[in-house]
């Protein structure tokens, strides 16, 4: 590793906000991305910052998609159906 970068991820929902998804963002060319401390703190959820070890900046990628899981309502499909008094 010869290159510390700082890179910015964009359209992360901020409940993902991990070093774990900037490293799967960022392929194998880059190891343990650390948030910066205005991320960490939170100050603006539109950006995440990382700081991070590589090999070439040329290799960070333009664009990258990740596949984060939306919660899911424990009572989904849970609701009680009554009969109609006739």
């Amino acid at each position: 590793m010869k290159f510390r970068v700082l890179v910015e991820l964009r359209g992360i929902p901020s409940r993902a906000w991990s070093s774990a998804a900037a490293w799967a963002a960022l392929g194998d060319h880059y190891a343990c991305p650390e948030p910066t401390p205005a991320t960490v703190a939170r100050t603006d959820l539109r950006r995440f910052h990382a700081v991070t070890w590589g090999t070439h900046p040329d290799l960070i990628p333009n664009v990258s998609f990740l596949q984060i899981p939306e919660h899911r309502d424990p009572n989904a499909g849970a609701e009680l159906f009554l009969r109609p008094d006739s």
